[in-house]
């Protein structure tokens, strides 16, 4: 197990001490221990168990709860609040705004225990007369509970892109599988998918079905072209039945949005490739990800898609956190880790003062942040690491440090990290405000959103971007798999407008550095072209680039 997951299960089991009204202190000790552990530098499991109990930073409750679920996932005392706490109880912590004593109040004084009955409850305007609550947050998680009932089949693409090249594997391992591809939305490189799905060609379908057996699979549904199996509730592996002949037609069709295949005249059952399908119809080829029925069709008319941004373009990470704040791990160690994958630079942006739930820095410890990022530059010379800062955009739109410390940054992405319920006007002011800071660089993840899970703040995506142009700000195209925030259909639009692009993987550990490739691929569904990346430019052209901004900022 990792250290966030043991934290996860310390965690619940503070919520649950808290929900059943047990020492708030006692509560207190379990819910920081997923702060805790994330701060540490080596992997628990990886210890031995008196390495563990001589562990400085973990206090003998911890380390005895920690060695049983190292060993069984869970641990005793958990186990027996579990058994005495309704399953849809702890599924309402997962709602944003609801902690383990509003959920408490919910259950004894409501007698709610499912999220249905929440969702009921708040029709009846039952939540608004609640102590701790009110309208405001009676309206917030009605909405919420809708967003979520909405998407509850979906599944982020990261989360299924492990058990879909298993599948490609297994498949492709056959002897009675002659040919599979992936298809769907994941073949479209979409940020959520509704189902695994798959093309393929058996000369012995019974055997196959015996393979998904062999894996633990059930058909649930049979016909001539498709087989169905259930992976997890909602969620379905679609295996669409295809012969020699067929097969680029079923590929295509599986692989293409709606409105994408209403736009095609012709989609000829037998074909040789794809490309043969879209010249029958008067176009060039439209890779899948891009078939999603927007604005494919008018550039497909007139000529080739360009190959767009690549994984290997990418020359340097921007927008990243250490230890200084509340990354896992130090400058030195994120530089060296980016030296390995083959990047020119990296830009560290740990969170600023007003983050101090994230251990935001202080202006002495910036400065003294900025000692020890000169002191590994030495080291590490020609790679290069830059000083940032996520500096937040507070209520009135203004970053919270003073020009004398935001002139000392090399570069700073600003971003929204509080009161995120609010309206489009009051989101659009203060935007705008932080846009039009001189020392804004990039606007970090612009709408706050977390898909699946958390609506992003309403905005008026074409005056937002209209005035990163006017005022030469950056906008982040936020690569964790959660976030891909900004939404790639404004892409398109940005680039017209001339404004740059930031793949930033916002890693808070070595392993989120690779969360860039999330963020390519979205980009891909945008035919962004690697000239209006900018961390896609060398260290040499990003020097020049911060140069040239600055100046054309007057500071």
């Amino acid at each position: 197990m990792e250290n966030l997951e043991i934290g996860e299960v310390l965690g619940l089991y503070g919520k649950l001490l808290e929900l059943h009204g047990e020492n708030s202190f006692k509560a207190g000790a379990y819910l920081n221990a997923p702060f805790k552990l994330k701060k540490l530098d080596v992997r628990l499991a990886d210890l031995g168990q008196e390495e563990i109990i001589s562990h400085p930073v973990l206090g003998k409750s911890l380390v005895s709860k920690i060695l049983e679920i190292i060993k069984s996932g869970s641990f005793s005392e958990l186990n027996k609040l579990l058994e005495n706490t309704p399953v849809g109880l702890i599924e309402m912590f997962s709602i944003r705004g609801l902690g383990p004593k509003k959920v408490r109040e919910l259950w004894v004084q409501l007698g709610i225990e499912s999220l249905g009955e929440l969702q009921y409850a708040c029709q009846e305007n039952r939540l608004k007369e609640l102590k701790g609550f009110g309208q405001k947050t009676q309206d917030n998680i009605t909405q919420e509970l809708a967003f979520r009932e909405l998407n509850s089949s979906k599944v982020l693409f990261a989360r299924m892109e492990e058990t879909a090249n298993e599948f490609l594997t297994i498949f492709r391992k056959s002897s009675v599988v002659d040919r599979v591809e992936i298809s769907g939305e994941f073949r479209r490189l979409c940020e959520t998918i509704n189902a695994l799905e798959f093309v393929l060609i058996s000369n012995n379908i019974e055997s196959f079905k015996k393979i998904l057996n062999g894996i633990g699979l059930e058909v649930s549904e049979e016909t001539e072209q498709v087989l169905v199996s259930e992976l997890r509730p909602n969620f379905r592996l679609i295996i669409h039945l295809a012969n020699s002949t067929n097969f680029e037609s079923i590929w295509l069709k599986t692989s293409s949005s709606e409105e994408h295949l209403s736009h095609l005249k012709e989609i000829p059952e037998r074909a040789v490739s794809e490309e043969e399908i879209y010249h029958k119809n008067g176009l060039y080829y439209i890779p899948p990800e891009l078939r999603e029925g927007l604005t494919e069709f008018e550039k497909a008319a007139k000529e080739n898609f360009m190959a767009p941004v690549s994984y290997e373009d990418l020359k340097g990470v921007l927008h990243n956190h250490t230890v200084w704040s509340d990354g896992q791990n130090t400058v030195k160690e994120m530089a060296e880790y980016c030296i390995t994958q083959g990047w020119e630079y990296l830009a560290i942006c740990d969170h600023s003062q007003t983050a101090f739930y994230a251990g935001g820095l202080l202006p002495e410890r910036v400065l003294k942040q900025m000692e020890e990022i000169d002191e590994v530059n030495k080291l590490l010379h020609p790679f290069k690491i830059f000083k940032g800062i996520e500096s937040d955009i507070l209520g009135d739109g203004s970053l919270d440090y003073s020009p004398e410390i935001l002139s000392k940054f090399d570069l700073v992405v600003a971003s929204v990290h509080s009161n995120l319920g609010m309206g489009i006007e009051k989101a659009m002011e203060r935007l705008i405000a932080a846009i039009e800071n001189p020392y804004t660089t990039i606007l970090g993840h612009p709408t706050g959103r977390l898909l699946l899970s958390r609506n992003g703040y309403p905005i008026n995506h074409a005056e937002i971007i209209d005035a990163c142009a006017h005022n030469h700000v950056v906008i982040e195209l936020n690569a964790n798999p959660r976030r891909l925030d900004l939404d790639w259909r404004w892409i398109e639009y940005a680039v017209n407008k001339g404004v740059k692009i930031s793949i930033n993987p916002d890693a808070h550990s070595l392993k989120g550095l690779l969360d860039m490739k999330y963020g390519v691929n979205v980009a891909k569904k945008a035919n962004l072209q690697k000239e209006m990346v900018l961390n896609a430019f060398t260290l040499k052209e990003f020097e020049a680039f911060l140069k040239e901004n600055k100046r054309a900022k007057g500071i």
